[in-house]
């Protein structure tokens, strides 16, 4: 059997040792919680105006719902009373029937 043995201490304290290069790295900013409180409010403000804007749509949609219902009905009264009008006429000579 054969040992093997490796002599490391002449690589690592020798001249050949690795030496990568660093970069400089550009520090970050703070954060200016001031523009970040303003984003904040800028976006929760939009927020509650597109709820406003939505329950304001829903609100239009009912009473437009409610609008044509309402037609629906006056159309059939109207329908009606035309109805009671041409029954109330004699077709062969013109005249209406004494009311």
């Amino acid at each position: 059997m054969y040992l093997l043995s490796v002599n490391v201490q002449n690589q690592l304290t020798g001249s050949s040792a690795y030496k990568p290069q660093v970069e400089a790295i550009s520090p970050t900013l703070p954060v200016d919680n001031a523009l970040e409180n303003q984003i904040r409010h800028s976006r929760d403000e939009l927020v509650q105006n597109i709820h406003r804007v939505d329950r304001e749509i829903t609100n239009v949609d009912h009473t437009i719902e409610k609008l044509k219902r309402k037609q629906v009905c006056v159309l059939d009264v109207v329908f009606v009373i035309c109805l009671q009008c041409f029954d109330a006429v004699d077709w062969a000579t013109g005249r209406a029937f004494g009311r």
